[in-house]
């Protein structure tokens, strides 16, 4: 294969090439090279073209916490259960297990 540039865009700019070959007996040698560049920004597409961070990291804890008491004060049936909360935390400490050991944790 040839090199390869590649444009586009926001100024993205991509190349790659290569170069190998025999040096004699049982040696090879190659050599590579990348380049990569673009602007600095990306177009915003979300509807509306502006995305308000609502309704994640302190919201959701808002939110559970609502629902919680809102089955405590009227009755309302809960969507979770203690069970399904430690059935996560365990999924949770098998991923980071699973990257720190490098290797399949299995789930019981």
């Amino acid at each position: 294969c040839g090199p390869l540039l590649a444009y586009g865009s926001d100024a993205m700019v991509n190349f790659e090439g290569a170069v190998g070959g025999a040096l004699g007996g049982n040696w090879s040698a190659r050599a590579s090279a990348l380049y990569q560049r673009r602007d600095d920004w990306v177009t915003n597409t979300y509807p509306g073209g502006y995305w308000e961070d609502r309704g994640y990291g302190g919201d959701c804890v808002k939110f559970c916490l609502e629902h919680v008491a809102q089955h405590f004060l009227t009755g309302t049936p809960l969507e979770n259960t203690g069970r399904d909360y430690l059935k996560n935390l365990q999924i949770e400490d098998a991923i980071y297990r699973s990257a720190a050991e490098k290797r399949y944790i299995a789930l019981t």
